[in-house]
């Protein structure tokens, strides 16, 4: 019952983030297989090649259907709420308080696990919390002041293994425009 419940949240949150937008504000992806996402906090990053949404809050990749796996990026300045009624992003974005941030998010789902690691020379926090139908992971970190957080939910194997690649990647090449 958590998985269907915390399921249709995610989804719920990125279904509310993926109401068309203007063809000036939608994100688009250059030939280095480069996203601008415009809107503030104005971030850049590499796409992989994965096939992505035409919103930018959340920006959504997928390798082919949702339902094999997606990699959503979110981004919060401090002090915004990250659900409606739930916890706030701290003003200081550390490694402790943003592990304290997932732990209220989603510190209570079956299997959650976190820990703090070095990805591409950035500290970010990693959150699992897969079950049997997926996996699930959570990249969250510090960027200029703002929280970025990736969540990743796909088919168990080779489309984590993959997924897991393309968050990666964003971790290693984000930056301002």
């Amino acid at each position: 019952m958590k998985y269907c419940a915390s399921t249709a949240l995610l989804l719920f949150v990125f279904l509310v983030g993926c109401a068309s937008q203007p063809a000036s504000v939608a994100p688009r992806v250059d030939a280095e297989g480069y996203v601008t996402l415009r809107d503030d906090p104005a971030v850049r990053f590499a796409t992989s090649g994965w096939n992505h949404s035409d919103t930018s809050d959340p920006f959504i990749l997928t390798p082919n259907y949702l339902t094999n796996a997606l990699v959503g990026v979110t981004r919060f300045e401090s002090g915004e709420m990250i659900t409606q009624n739930g916890p706030r992003v701290p003003a200081t974005l550390n490694a402790q308080s943003i592990r304290g941030l997932l732990d209220q998010l989603v510190g209570d789902e079956e299997n959650f696990s976190s820990r703090s690691a070095t990805v591409h020379g950035r500290e970010v926090v990693i959150a699992d919390y897969p079950n049997e139908q997926r996996s699930r992971r959570e990249y969250a970190f510090e960027f200029e002041g703002n929280l970025i957080r990736l969540i990743i939910v796909a088919q168990h194997g080779d489309y984590f293994e993959a997924a897991t690649a393309v968050a990666e990647n964003i971790v290693g090449t984000i930056s301002r425009p």
